[in-house]
This record gives structure tokens, sequence and C-alpha cells, in this order.
């Protein structure tokens, strides 16, 4: 009986410890969000925010959205309005342009501001929202966003979207979906991938669901009204867009090149290692450019094969899990990525947790959770420089791509293992 009751003590002191560090780290969270996304961003005029409020702007006084494509006459028209910083619109879509047309208003920096309490109130009311999808506790849902700490901070700091982009998804998805509202489910992610690409592979969820064409015929509309609605306004707009789209696939951002190591992508690597260029990369590690596309769509196969692989294992069933780690897939591939834009995979990590919990070992849900959490936080900065290690140097700062790889390589193994568990 005194084993029992020693087991029993023991257990009990680990659950107050473990309750106690987790209370700690989620104060820690919020300390770091304050202090890198509010207090930052309320002077911060260097800022993404910028380039919307700029559009926006110019939209507001009837100026063409086609002229925005000219980064050098965009810059100019900054300069003109007092951003001492500069602004750019390539490479977004024309609708984009409207998203700030509220705060035009206001002066830029009072603009932001105004923005930035926006997006604070949005973060007040997510862990809400999330504990009413999931069911859990407020700290269980605290602790799932502080694996997003970084991307928040990003967010708020710079004056970007995509939280609200991210929380737009996870509304969308967790509750329209459930309450079966098909029509406003798809024109919400129509409008969403017009303002942003990828929130179209969130089509994948609804796969299964029994009115997914009239899913798609709605979502299709939410990308062609506003388009329709801009082409009306400015019939020149969409080609110039569709020039700096293909430039913007292919790794290489109007005004900002192909060899930056901040887009952390895969195109981005592969630019510094085989493509040579006179001024931007005299010395790369083979001067073969042809080994770009080889290696980039050989990687594409694999992630392809890996999940086509997880599919049959699961009797060719599409479930969220498997949509899931395939957008984790798209992510990896993308031609370049800031940390914000993790703040879309609020509604796939979501399932994945969600998921991983269900397992009898814990030791899945944490390896997977630390993984999201590097990902999602280590920057290139944060990494040394070797200087006389030019190549392992390079690689090395590249820590999102590697660690957002690792992420998607694992998800593949548990789900292929948990699988062969069940079916045998």
């Amino acid at each position: 009986m005194d084993v029992v009751k020693n087991i029993v003590e023991t257990l009990k002191t680990i659950k107050f410890k473990s309750a106690i560090i987790v209370k700690v780290w989620i104060v820690i969270a919020i300390g770091i969000v304050l202090l890198k996304g509010v207090i930052a961003g309320w002077s911060n005029t260097a800022s993404d925010f910028n380039n919307y409020y700029l559009s926006a702007k110019l939209v507001s006084e009837g100026t063409p959205i086609h002229q925005f494509y000219d980064n050098d006459w965009f810059t100019n028209k900054a300069y003109q309005i007092g951003i001492k910083e500069g602004a750019k619109f390539s490479p977004f879509p024309p609708i984009t342009a409207y998203v700030y047309l509220p705060v035009t208003f206001f002066k830029p920096l009072i603009a932001k501001r105004v923005w930035l309490v926006f997006n604070a109130l949005i973060l007040i009311v997510l862990p809400f929202r999330i504990r009413k999808i999931t069911k859990w506790s407020l700290s269980q849902t605290t602790l799932f966003l502080s694996l997003f700490i970084i991307p928040i901070s990003s967010c708020l700091n710079f004056g970007q979207l995509y939280l609200l982009i991210g929380f737009l998804l996870l509304e969308s998805l967790g509750q329209l979906y459930m309450l079966s509202k098909p029509k406003i489910l798809g024109f919400f992610i129509g409008v969403l991938a017009s303002l942003k690409y990828l929130p179209i592979i969130f089509l994948g969820y609804i796969i299964q669901h029994e009115k997914r064409y009239l899913i798609l015929i709605f979502t299709f509309l939410g990308i062609i009204i506003p388009s329709l609605i801009i082409y009306m306004i400015d019939d020149q707009v969409h080609d110039i867009f569709f020039l700096d789209f293909i430039s913007h696939l292919e790794g290489n951002l109007p005004g900002q090149g192909k060899y930056a190591v901040e887009f952390q992508s895969i195109d981005s690597l592969l630019n510094n290692l085989f493509v040579y260029d006179q001024f931007k990369n005299p010395f790369p590690l083979l001067n073969l450019s042809i080994l770009k596309p080889i290696i980039k769509y050989s990687l594409l196969g694999v992630t392809m094969v890996l999940l086509f692989y997880t599919f049959k294992r699961n009797h060719y069933q599409v479930t969220p899990i498997i949509i899931s780690i395939g957008i984790i897939g798209v992510f990896v591939m993308i031609p370049a990525s800031a940390s914000y834009h993790f703040l879309l995979l609020l509604w796939p990590i979501l399932c994945i947790i969600e998921w991983l919990i269900s397992f009898k070992s814990k030791k899945a849900l944490v390896i997977i959770s630390i993984m999201i959490f590097l990902t999602f936080t280590i920057q290139q900065y944060h990494i040394p420089n070797l200087d006389q290690l030019s190549t392992i140097n390079l690689l090395l700062h590249y820590p999102r791509f590697w660690s957002l790889l690792c992420v998607f390589l694992l998800l593949n193994y548990y789900h292929i293992k948990i699988l062969r568990k069940n079916y045998g």
C-alpha cells in the first residue's frame, strides 16, 4: 500500500510541476508577442504594411492598379506621401490593393496602429474560437498558439494580413464546414485564394463533403467575381500581374531577385548552389543551372510519392490528416516564405495536433510539436557563420526549409506507422 501511495504522490507532483511549467511558458509566450509584436509594431515604420497601405491609398484616388507593378514608380509614390522606407506591390494579386481601404483615412503610422489593434483583437478572440472547435481547455489552446509565437509576432510587427486569413480559414473549416454552409465556405476560400494564392489548396478538406461540387462552384465565384470587377476597372492589370506571378513561381521575386537567403526556399537554395550570376552569385558550388530543376522536381516527386503511399495505405481514403500533411508538403516547395506565412497553417496544424493527441504514446506529439516550434522560430540570422566552409555555411542558413522538410517526413513516418498498426 505504501508503494502505491508513493507512486500516486509522485504522479501528483509531476502533474503539478508540469502545470507550473505550462503556465510559465504561456506567460513567456505572451510576453514575447507583446514585446516583438505589439510594442515593436507600434512604432515600426519600415514594414510590409506600407505596401498594402500605399496601394489602397492610390486605389482610393483612382490610380490604375497595373501601374503598381512598376516597382520604381510605386516606391516614388511612397516617398511622395511621406513613407521614407519605400514600398512595393509586386507580386501581390490585384485584389490585395483593396484590403486596407478602411485605414487609408489615417496617416501611415496611425493607420498601421489601427491595423495592429485589429490584429490584436483577432489574437484575443482566437483561443476561444479554437476552444469551441476542439473542446480543449483555454490553457491548451493558448499552448497550441504558442507554437506560432514568431509568426504571430512578425505579423503584428509588420502589419501583415496573414493572421486574418489564417483565422478566417480556421473559422471557415472549423465552423462553416461542420454547420454545412457550403456556399459561404466555398466563397470564403475563393476570395482568400484571390488574396494570397495558397488558401486554394485548402479545398482538399472538402473532397469528402457531400456538397463538394457546390463548394467548388462558389469557390470559383469567389475568385472570378472580384477578378471581373477589377478587370472592368483596369483591363491591363491581369496581363501584367500574370507575368509577375510566373516570375514568382520560379523563385524570382520582382525587386528582390532570386538569391535571397531570407526566402528560405528550395528555389533560393538551389539558385545559390548552382545558378551563376556575375554580381549576385559569382561563386556557386557548381555553375550548372540545369541541376536546379532536376533537384527541385525530384524533391517534388518524392513528396508526391510519399503522399500517394500514405493515401494507398489508408485504402485510398482522403482524410483531414492526409490533406494537412499534404499542405505541409506544399509549404516545403513554395518559392519564397516568411515566418508570418505559417499563420495559414493554423487549421492544418490544429488537425495534426488533435490527431497526435489520439496516440497512446505522447512521444510523437512531443517530437512533432518541438519540430513545428523550431520551424516557425529559428531564423537564418540565428545560425553562426562558418566563413571557411562556404557551402556548409549556406546549407546551414536554411533552417526553415530543412526543419519544415523534417516535419513533413516525420508526419508521413508516423502516419504510415499508425496505419500499419491498424491495418497490418
